[in-house]
């Protein structure tokens, strides 16, 4: 359930006792448009600078019976951020975390 405008201070503090090396996940994507922050998502408020969104709404995936779902939460936009950081790292291996998640962060979409 979103606290509001700004995200949980779960994920809050630790971005901004850990600067460059903290991401805080929301989800994209309502029954309307994929680019619109979703409902159950909280927003970036004081963690702007920790920010991130990715697709998080009506994901494909599979559930513990092995059959074909969609599923919706930032816990499905997460490792698409996550996904992201390790496909660079792999790509780039003489970057560090701190100057991937700053490229993440300066060419992410200002949505």
């Amino acid at each position: 359930t979103p606290e509001g405008v700004n995200p949980n201070p779960f994920a809050l503090v630790p971005a901004q006792s850990f600067p460059g090396q903290v991401i805080i996940a929301g989800s994209l994507g309502t029954s309307l448009d994929s680019n619109t922050i979703s409902s159950f998502s909280n927003r970036a408020g004081t963690g702007a600078n920790y920010f991130l969104t990715a697709l998080g709404y009506r994901v494909r995936t599979i559930n513990h019976l092995g059959q074909d779902v969609l599923y919706s939460g930032t816990s499905l936009a997460a490792p698409v951020i996550s996904g992201a950081v390790a496909l660079m790292a792999q790509a780039f291996p003489n970057l560090t975390r701190r100057q991937i998640i700053e490229i993440l962060f300066r060419t992410a979409d200002d949505l």
